[in-house]
């Protein structure tokens, strides 16, 4: 499940973006979705992790609730002309028909039950934004008879009570304690109005910058409440001067 995620995140940020081994990293340009959690999963309620691979929610960096045009932080998405721009790899539901070009960049529109049934999957909305996923975006996701068959077997953060069994679908409810959020150093479970998830904890927003990428920098992050959280691109040269062919979005 995480495996499929990752690859979905993937294709709406940037190529280079995805060369880390997993989503939950300080780094938003490491993806996840998250949601500081986050989110996003762009692509699948089942996952524990992060959200965002090239500047969405980063589970490492609290959730920001996502911008009020899009319904997700802004990010840097693929560029793109037209829908076929966007599949970049391999999996269920990632195909042209399942993306839109919006001003020029990767936005995922939502799976069908026939793609995801193809890997065992169901189709269901998500309730955590990523990098071109909104709240609510129809996404692949394990199918369950109750939260015990949504356990992603990495332990803590993963088990049954981070889950929900939503109309046959597993769908994250997010981290209950700082223990759910202790497979990485320095992670607290922080409390949010959409989903509690797993962030940094911070004095000063510096404390939030991991060093890798401008959109690392000072201006994507606050410290808000001792937590910190991702606040987005702040424009497409900015997404550009790290990623190559992409918009801030």
């Amino acid at each position: 499940m995480r495996i499929w995620i990752w690859s979905l995140v993937c294709v709406l940020g940037a190529a280079t973006a995805c060369t880390g081994d997993d989503p939950d990293s300080k780094d938003p340009g490491g993806e996840e979705a998250g949601d500081g959690g986050g989110d996003s999963d762009a692509g699948g309620d089942s996952d524990a992790g992060g959200d965002s691979d090239a500047g969405g929610d980063s589970d490492a960096g609290g959730d920001s609730d996502g911008d009020a045009n899009n319904g997700w932080t802004p990010s840097c998405l693929r560029a793109c002309r037209m829908p076929a721009d966007c599949p970049t790899v391999g999996g269920p539901a990632v195909e042209a028909q399942n993306f839109a070009c919006r001003q020029g960049g990767c936005v995922y529109t939502g799976c069908t039950e026939e793609q995801c049934g193809t890997v065992h999957m169901v189709c269901r909305p998500t309730n955590r934004s990523l990098a071109g996923v909104a709240i609510g975006t129809p996404v692949c996701t394990m199918p369950c008879d109750s939260p015990a068959d949504c356990d992603d077997g990495t332990g803590t953060g993963g088990d049954a009570d981070n889950y929900a069994c939503v109309d046959g679908g597993c769908q994250y409810t997010g981290c209950n304690d700082d223990a759910d959020c202790a497979a990485s150093e320095g992670l607290i479970c922080a409390q949010s109005e959409k989903l509690d998830t797993c962030a940094f904890e911070c004095t000063t927003k510096a404390d939030c910058v991991s060093g890798v990428g401008p959109e690392s920098d000072l201006f994507n992050h606050e410290c808000l409440d001792g937590v910190c959280v991702y606040t987005g691109c702040t424009s497409t040269a900015q997404c550009q001067s790290t990623y190559g062919d992409t918009v801030c979005l």
